[in-house]
């Protein structure tokens, strides 16, 4: 642990600034008095004064002066400056800064004070890692910490890995897919300070099944000799038997014991290596390394910076440690009572005197070193001045001999006189000739030598026979808007009569000797005035006003006591901040009594009720504030009671401490305190009790008076287990398009930290809160430990949501991986949203000999306005438009979220419109909004002669064959590429969903649904077996290419299509089932006939993507069944099949 560097420093100056009326000269006329300054300072303060970059310094400074305003100016060494008598700062930078108050009062009475701030550099964080395993099998899942000693305690993480990928945060997990020794690294940045940690780093060592890897470890790993060093061997891959061989490192013989005990007797750094071999002679070696040390005694030597000074004294102190074993132990007494543990701390010696302070250091083997120095710190005195001058007035050339006058102070003092006329001077006692008439402000300031200063000053008039001397006066020189301003105005020398003009800086003059003036706004202003003489000769003086803002007063109100029983007295006091003194007092006492204008009154209260007393305070300009106090005055006859407690929840055992306030009833009053646990009450305002068992408790307090009245109240405890509690802090959903964003940040409300890693499920949309058996749609793994009162974000989402409206729900930890004092927080939801979209969702555009029951389908939002929106045919060789459908005002989309547009013979039409007989491919369809942009477009047919004339998404989808439609699948899904999006459907489905739900149970090929007669395409089927009966006999893998069954006959859950490939021709196939059931489905792509499954098959139990190339002439049988010999016909059984047919 570093030393503690900070500290605080306070500097005692009283330092009083005499000013001087200076005389006036035989022959003019007598200056207005100057009232002089009484600033004193008490104390300057900073605190800490020394510490790590960055580093935040609070100053203070505590004065007096009869002439406020009180002004203080610092500059804190850094280039940086800051007013006020509480300031705050920070230093950025390592060194040594010298902070300065210059402090100030309306008088011009001025005292300049230092401080000295010392910054060090800050300490980078210590790293370390920690993985589990270190090795394995690849794939390897390795879970890693990084271990954080030192810094600030707020990091960010860097790993490498070792394999080519890194990563962030304290605990990453990583997967290393192949074999090989990998060496990952993390370097911790402190955010605080922006410093980096040395690189920590760990050895992985991952291995295949048949190459063993070796994996060596040692404790202890390093000590003093002799020292003893328990070995541990591992092994991963490889074939056994193995067989082991461990060599020391030291020249003793080696072992094949995997894991030995061996002594090292003499000092050194020693490699023992660990041998395997497996059954197949293949090798593999790890090493340790062993670190003995000789036995060394500490050698230890204080220096300590500084080792005098004033009081109170912070001295740095570094033991200047040789040899010893590590670790190290300090025990340092500073011999004023304080002692630390610290290797080198920082120590203020808050009192003058001699200290003779020690360290003790004690290495890992018991050796000890000791040291000790003396550290002298002395009391501060402040120098004091008090300048004359012989003489203070004169005709130019005018010789002053100045006497400083000064006493006080610590060792040497230096000198700074400033005659007022350019001139300096660094004597203690200088002899200054002024060469021309005018009014001079000599002043000095005397400095000691630990900074300590004085200032003061004496005025020297100086006139001429022939030019006018002018001097200007005001008082006050600062104020509040409105200010009014007396100015004093005189002259020395020149020719009467003297004619005076004044120019007040705000645009107002005046031309008396000596006038009154009133600034009416803030601000400083330099008032000058112009003296002339008969000759025609003249000279100007001036002076700064300073015009503040009015202050407004603050006014606090207080009451003691502020409740009883009627009559009884109040004792009122009011506390006045800001504002202009004097200050006058109404208070109204709420209970219809006359008034009082005493700042603290005593009041009688003489009826029952809850009265408000109100105090409203003016200062001199007019300016006011009001302030209220309760006062509860109750009648003599029920005792009122309110119980109280310092905690009302927390794990068990709960120990809580109680108290009862009461009022009313006649004295004394005993309380009587009942747990509601059983146990024996306690007597006493206050009491404490402990509940030892889990559970919510009523605590009652009975108040009972000296008639007997009696008054009571209760408050509940809750005894808690010691279990983390998980629980929704927020959830969001936010949808954008067709998209959603999910947003859950949970918080461990619980009495201890959720260690388990933990799933967090999302719902899309339910009707009601959903427990740990409800059907999910996301889960997200939280693998981070999450500590009391902490929480933890996590943020999902899904894409090519269908229409509609939601309500979404999220789950925490459906598998209970952590305890938890209350899950019914582990919900979070209904969060409700709205997935819009305008899609081209289905069209049918050519049939078998006319132009018959052709359509384009919309799917969008209901009651979405699409008036202006328009639907555009585009010629796939020319790239041009051949129709135009704009749709008229009015135009919404219907409430089941499809619109179609037919020719006059589709289905379900709910706009007629010769635009739906589109072109045959190769074509594209486009739609676009009121303003002309495309937002949704397919092109179908082959474009390769004239690529640049596909106006579609993506690639271009198949030229569907007569009777087929092309159209998205059920939800709607738009990834932007219609050779992805749009299939063929062998039904087409005008105004409804592009789903076909079959009911064929077949069993035999005639029953079979054809999907292609002789035509290439992707075609894909919706289904459910759900509600099917039959069962059938379980097929079997039959080794490579065969399918075995014990019967040829599978009626049951199961469906039947077929597709032909004509004659002369070869197919490609690809086949692609995506398994929405609750219960697994199996599929066989077989030849005629369909039902035996023994012979002229293709493939059985295909699953997910399955690819036939070469398939000749013929029909094919793609038959989906339930995966189970007992049928689930009353489970629904979800299920979606692509198939894609190349014909060559």
């Amino acid at each position: 642990m570093a030393p503690s560097l900070f500290g605080k420093a306070r500097f005692f100056a009283l330092v009083s600034t005499l000013f001087l009326a200076a005389a006036s000269l035989a022959s003019c006329a007598a200056d207005a008095p100057q009232e002089e300054s009484d600033l004193s300072v008490e104390m300057v303060e900073a605190t800490p004064m020394s510490g790590q970059a960055p580093l935040e310094v609070s100053f203070s400074v505590v004065a007096n002066t009869s002439t406020e305003p009180l002004y203080v100016q610092w500059a804190f060494g850094d280039g940086a400056t800051g007013t006020g008598t509480e300031v705050t700062h920070t230093y950025t930078e390592v060194g040594e800064y010298t902070a300065t108050a210059t402090v100030s009062d309306a008088l011009g009475g001025s005292t300049v004070k230092s401080l000295t701030i010392s910054v060090v550099p800050a300490e980078a964080a210590t790293a370390s890692v920690t993985a589990t395993p270190e090795s394995g099998i690849a794939p390897l899942n390795v879970s890693f910490t990084a271990n954080v000693t030192g810094g600030s305690g707020e990091y960010s993480y860097a790993w490498d890995f070792g394999d080519g990928s890194t990563g962030t945060g304290k605990t990453p997990s990583h997967r290393y897919e192949t074999a090989g020794t990998f060496t990952a690294s993390v370097v911790v940045t402190d955010t605080a300070t922006g410093v980096d940690s040395d690189p920590a780093t760990t050895e992985i060592r991952v291995a295949d099944n048949e190459t063993p890897v070796a994996s060596a470890s040692a404790s202890p790993s390093s000590g003093i000799v002799p020292l003893t060093v328990s070995f541990n061997g591992s092994v991963v891959g490889g074939n056994e038997p193995f067989t082991y061989e461990w060599s020391f490192g030291d020249g003793s013989a080696s072992t094949d014991a995997q894991n030995p005990s061996h002594e090292y007797t003499t000092p050194g750094t020693f490699s023992a290596v660990f041998k395997v071999t497996d059954a197949d002679g293949q090798t593999a070696t790890d090493r340790v390394q062993i670190q003995v040390a000789d036995n060394t005694a500490p050698i230890t030597e204080i220096a300590a910076s500084p080792q005098s000074g004033i009081a109170p004294l912070s001295v740095q102190f570094d033991p200047q440690v040789q040899g010893g074993d590590a670790p190290l132990e300090f025990a340092w007494d500073f011999g004023d009572g304080e002692t630390s543990s610290a290797r080198k701390p920082s120590h203020t010696f808050q009192a003058a005197g001699d200290y003779a302070v020690s360290v003790t250091v004690t290495d890992a083997n018991g050796d000890v070193a000791t040291d000790s120095i003396t550290v002298t710190a002395t009391d501060n005195t402040v120098p004091s001045v008090g300048p004359t001058a012989t003489p203070e007035s004169g005709l130019a050339p005018l010789q002053v001999q100045f006497s400083s006058n000064a006493s006080g102070g610590d060792g040497s003092l230096t000198y700074a006189w400033n005659f007022g006329d350019g001139n300096t001077s660094t004597s203690a006692n200088p002899v200054h000739t002024y060469q021309t008439a005018g009014q001079f402000n000599a002043s000095v300031t005397v400095t000691d030598a630990n900074g300590d200063s004085a200032s003061g000053s004496v005025q020297i008039d100086v006139g001429s026979d022939l030019v006018p001397s002018a001097s200007a006066s005001a008082t006050p020189k600062s104020g509040y808007a409105p200010l009014q301003v007396q100015f004093f105005g005189s002259a020395s020398g020149g020719n009467a009569p003297l004619n005076y003009a004044w120019n007040f800086g705000d645009g107002n003059s005046a031309s008396d000797q000596n006038p009154t003036h009133v600034y009416q706004s803030p601000g400083t202003y330099t008032a000058t005035v112009v003296v002339t003489d008969d000759n025609g000769d003249s000279d100007s003086a001036t002076v700064v006003i300073e015009v503040n803002d009015n202050s407004v007063p603050q006014v606090s109100a207080s009451a003691s006591p502020a409740s009883g029983i009627v009559p009884f007295n109040v004792n009122f006091n009011a506390a006045v901040a800001n504002g202009d003194a004097p200050f006058t007092y109404e208070w109204n006492f709420g209970d219809g009594t006359p008034t009082s204008t005493v700042q603290n009154p005593s009041h009688s209260y003489t009826t029952a009720g809850s009265h408000t007393a109100t105090v409203t305070v003016t200062d001199a300009n007019g300016d006011t504030d009001s302030d209220t106090v309760t006062i509860q005055a109750a009648d003599n006859s029920q005792p009122a009671v309110t119980a109280s407690a310092d905690t009302t929840t927390g794990a068990a055992p709960l120990s809580v401490n109680f108290s009862a306030s009461a009022s009313g009833g006649n004295a004394p009053l005993t309380y009587t305190w009942y747990f509601g646990d059983g146990t024996s009450p306690q007597s006493g305002q206050s009491v404490s009790h402990t509940y030892n068992n889990i559970g919510v408790y009523d605590a009652e307090v009975v108040v009972t008076d000296a008639d007997g009245d009696t008054a009571s109240d209760t408050i509940q405890i809750n005894a808690l287990a010691m279990a983390p509690d998980l629980a929704v802090q927020s959830f969001t959903a936010v949808a954008t398009g067709s998209d959603v964003q999910y947003e859950v940040v949970i918080e461990n409300r619980g009495t201890t930290d959720a260690t388990a890693s933990f799933f967090v499920r999302f719902f899309h949309d339910l009707s009601a809160a959903p427990d740990d058996t409800t059907s999910y749609d996301i889960s997200e793994y939280v693998s981070q430990d999450v500590a009391v009162g902490q929480t933890v974000t996590v943020t999902t989402g899904a894409t090519n949501l269908p229409i509609g409206d939601y309500d979404a729900y999220m789950l925490i930890d459906p598998y209970e991986s952590n305890p938890d004092l209350d899950r019914t927080n582990n919900v979070g939801g209904p969060q409700s949203y709205t997935i819009e979209k305008l899609l081209i969702n289905e069209l049918l555009y050519r049939t078998a000999g006319s132009d018959t029951g052709t359509f384009v389908e919309l799917y969008g939002t209901p009651g979405m306005d699409i008036s202006g929106y328009s639907l555009e045919g585009i010629n796939g060789s020319t790239g041009s438009s051949y129709d135009t459908l704009t749709f008229p005002q009015g135009t919404t989309m219907p409430q089941d979220g499809y619109l179609v547009v037919g020719d006059g013979s589709a289905a379900n039409e709910d706009i007629t419109d010769a635009f739906a007989d589109l072109q045959n491919g190769e074509d594209s369809l486009v739609l676009k909004d009121d303003t002309g942009a495309v937002i949704d477009a397919v092109g179908y047919g082959d474009f390769s002669a004239a690529p640049g004339n596909f106006a579609g998404e993506g690639a271009s989808t198949d030229d569907a064959p007569d009777d087929y439609s092309l159209g998205r699948d059920a939800d709607g899904t738009d990834t932007g590429d219609n050779s992805v999006d749009f299939y063929m459907w062998r039904v087409p489905t005008p105004g409804a969903a592009n789903t076909l739900t079959l009911t064929n149970s077949a069993d035999t090929c005639g029953d079979a649904y054809e999907l292609a007669a002789g035509v290439a395409g992707r075609f894909v089927v919706e289904s459910d077996l759900g509600g099917l009966s039959n069962d059938f006999t379980s097929l079997a893998a039959g080794g490579s290419g065969t399918c075995s069954a014990t019967g040829n006959t599978f009626g049951g859950p199961d469906q039947v299509f077929s597709f032909t490939v004509p004659s002369g021709m070869t197919a490609d196939v690809m086949l692609d089932l995506d398994d929405n059931a609750n219960v697994d489905l199996d599929s066989v792509l077989t030849g005629s006939p369909c039902t035996d499954l023994d012979s002229a098959f293709v493939g059985c139990n295909i699953g997910f993507t399955e690819n036939f190339t070469g398939l000749t002439a013929g029909t094919y049988y793609l038959i989906v069944m339930e995966d189970s010999s007992t049928s689930s016909a009353g489970i629904s059984e979800p299920y979606e099949y692509i198939v894609d047919i190349d014909l060559y």
